[in-house]
């Protein structure tokens, strides 16, 4: 190694007058499961640097290793830099208590005797090419993966360091070309130096010029490189006790296609993922813990190797031909989900607003690259959903919308096909048209969609004193801002209330009822009280959009003086109250409604229900029904 090629820490400073750099302004998108990210990150990018020719399937090797003040690379300067942080954070970030708590204990870490890293590795794949190279260390939010590839933002790299309690990670590699190369990055926030020269807070262990060292580095005495592959050293790894089974559990989770394609291998320590191994693996860690996994991890097991359930297989060309596949099986799944999985056997996400008939699974791949292409520019950085919301040119939104759909409504088709083929015996069969789409919404009335969640809420989610104020002059009222408040009731064929009697407010109010246990108050309004409401869980239960207006259907299995079902907007991360302004019964009489609230009086176990309502926003949601009543 000559002159210039002796690594040392290099921390740039700032030009002119450059205001401050916070910590973890970025690695932040992976913070709120640090090995959930990590896992995915590494397998995919791992994946994506496969060998064109190479018929092994990619590797990957998960080592906790430990270095010493002796062997940590430039700690004496590194030390120094922590200690410059915790001087210029309590004089420039006194009010940010995370960012003193986390210099304190990255200091208290350096002076343990063994600071515990993680070394990850992958084989049969090309190592880093320079341009690949500087995109991982030196560069934000770049990226120069081709279509095949399953990431695209250039930011997943900062899923290693929110595994760093130091935010340093170090970098390896022997590329195909036998080209060596390797170089510390460390990203911290503004401190001032040694010279009194404020700097960025991001510092590079290597050569001149913050440059790459033309070799490889060897931080973990047990790996020694001699084939292409990338080596990634976490410093200061944030292991928990469990850290191993979470790793393994996440990969099983996301990548199970890409292991029973034999794509994948992985050894976390001493255990082997493996397309023989993963299903035994599965059932040892569950063994031990059940809520490392997925509660359809095994369903899609079946799917998968098709030995359990019948698994129907069907396929539908969007840009080239068959380039989607879907497996469907009817099983006792606790959950009607279908994965979502990329080319790469990723998953992205679990589409989960499916009709709901029982107790199916599926796995959709997008095998072609166009396809895949196209989806890609739909997720967002954690790769873990999709919104049009990312496409800005408003022509190009509108196709992503109509895609999603299509793709959506294929699924949705296939369902009921694979419905009408295998029944369940514990179905009754005169009852399965209940679990099917409606005749007159079948076909090719492309303004139909169905958007229940299947996930049916048990809780009944209302206040201590939960009481609900309703006045009669209120009512119907074009110029009162509370107009959509409806009298709980309905209204009968001419037009009047069933069970209320109201009298004239100038008057001794008198209000008579004969089922809502309703008191007046001193102004007459109309006492509603709803703590003797108790969540229900219906037998069945549907819901369509059709001309931005919505038709739920559903049945109940006992009788009900009265319920209260109430509608929630379900988003990806948080759901919202929606708003009605309309709600009619089978008959076209309208139903008393307030907010996100229909009432429905009289229910009756032996009949089905189907009632009508709007939104204040005309556009097509997916919904989430709340149902309590009271007998």
């Amino acid at each position: 190694m000559n002159s210039n090629q002796i690594p040392f820490w290099s921390f740039p400073e700032c030009g002119g007058n450059i205001g401050n750099t916070g910590l973890n302004n970025i690695n932040s998108f992976f913070k709120d499961n640090t090995i959930l990210s990590l896992s995915r990150e590494i397998c995919q990018n791992s994946i994506d640097a496969k060998q064109k020719n190479c018929s092994e399937p990619v590797k990957l090797d998960f080592h906790l290793f430990y270095l010493t003040k002796e062997t940590f690379p430039g700690f004496d300067y590194f030390s120094k830099v922590i200690d410059l942080e915790i001087k210029y954070a309590k004089e420039h970030f006194k009010n940010n208590k995370s960012t003193i708590k986390f210099y304190n204990s990255a200091k208290e870490l350096l002076n343990q005797e063994r600071i515990p890293c993680l070394r990850i590795s992958d084989y049969n794949t090309t190592g880093l090419v320079k341009e690949n190279f500087d995109n991982l260390v030196k560069n934000v939010g770049i990226s120069d993966k081709d279509e095949n590839s399953g990431g695209s933002f250039g930011l997943g790299k900062f899923a290693t360091y929110a595994c760093s309690k130091l935010n340093t990670i170090f970098y390896s590699s022997y590329d195909i070309d036998n080209q060596k190369a390797s170089q510390g990055v460390s990203r911290l926030s503004t401190f001032e130096n040694e010279n009194g020269k404020k700097t960025y807070g991001l510092g590079f262990y290597g050569s001149i010029n913050e440059t790459r060292l033309n070799d490889l580095l060897n931080l973990d005495e047990d790996c020694h490189r001699t084939t292409p592959g990338t080596d990634i050293f976490i410093l200061g790894f944030n292991a928990s006790p469990n850290w191993k089974n979470e790793i393994i559990s996440a990969i099983i989770r996301d990548f199970m296609v890409s292991i029973f394609e034999n794509k994948l291998n992985v050894r976390v320590e001493d255990i082997v993922l493996t397309k023989d191994t993963i299903i035994d693996v599965f059932n040892a860690l569950k063994a031990e813990n059940t809520n490392l996994f997925n509660v359809l991890t095994p369903f899609y097991f079946s799917l998968l190797t098709e030995n359990e359930y019948p698994v129907s297989i069907y396929y539908y060309s969007m840009f080239d031909e068959n380039d989607i596949q879907l497996k469907l099986s009817i099983n006792n799944a606790p959950k009607n989900r279908v994965a979502i999985i990329k080319s790469t056997g990723m998953k992205i996400f679990e589409r989960d607003r499916l009709p709901t008939i029982p107790s199916y699974s599926g796995i959709l791949l997008l095998k072609g690259a166009r396809v895949n292409d196209y989806f890609q520019k739909l997720e967002n950085p954690a790769h873990n959903f999709w919104s049009t919301d990312r496409i800005e040119d408003e022509a190009e939104k509108s196709d992503a919308h109509s895609r999603m759909n299509e793709l959506f409504k294929f699924i949705r088709e296939k369902i009921t096909d694979i419905s009408e083929k295998f029944i369940p015996p514990s179905i009754d069969a005169e009852g399965v048209g209940e679990f099917l789409p409606d005749e007159e919404f079948d076909g090719n009335n492309n303004n139909i969609t169905e958007d229940l969640s299947d996930n049916i809420s048990t809780e009944l989610d209302v206040k201590e004193t939960n009481t609900k104020r309703f006045s009669k002059e209120n009512d119907f009222n074009p110029s009162n801002d509370n107009s959509n408040l409806q009298i709980p009731g309905n209204l009968d064929a001419n037009g009047e209330y069933d069970d209320i009697e109201f009298t004239d407010h100038n008057e001794n109010s008198h209000i008579k009822s004969n089922t809502h246990h309703a008191t007046p108050d001193d102004d007459g309004n109309v006492l509603i009280n709803t703590n003797n409401f108790v969540a229900i869980s219906p037998q069945k239960i549907r819901c369509f959009n059709k001309n931005n207006e919505y038709i739920f259907i559903f049945s109940v299995s006992e009788n009900y003086q009265k319920i209260s079902i109430s509608i929630k907007i379900s988003g990806e991360q948080s759901n919202e109250k929606a708003k009605i302004i309309s709600a009619f019964d089978n008959n076209n009489l309208s139903l008393s409604f307030q907010d996100d609230t229909i009432y429905v009086e009289n229910i009756n176990s032996s009949t089905q229900y189907k009632i009508r309502f709007s939104l204040e926003s005309i556009n097509n949601y997916s919904l989430e029904v709340k149902i309590n009543g009271y007998k």
